[in-house]
């Protein structure tokens, strides 16, 4: 039978710590509550590409928010998804 492990405080602070400075390393500057698309190309974000979203034959689209990009817009709202439009930003 395994022991359990014992945490102190300190541990499981400093634990976490090193988990969200791993998740800003990943998500830069990214909102996951706003849309970047007023912003413009940024510098940095992290963003998704969707292949449910882009219409068959359609150009590739990227929508803000886990993979780091660099002079990337938001792709939310403008003509490569044609109809659809951004939930998050009307």
């Amino acid at each position: 039978m395994e022991e359990e492990r014992t945490l102190s405080l300190v541990d499981v602070l400093e634990e976490d710590e090193e988990l969200e400075e791993e998740a800003s390393a990943v998500l830069a500057g990214s909102d996951s509550d706003h849309c970047s698309y007023p912003q413009g190309y940024v510098k940095r974000q992290a963003l998704y590409a969707c292949s449910s979203c882009t219409p068959k034959g359609g150009e590739a689209a990227g929508v803000c928010l886990a993979c780091s990009y660099k002079s990337f817009r938001c792709d939310c709202g403008n003509r490569k998804f044609m109809e659809l439009q951004c939930k998050l930003f009307p």
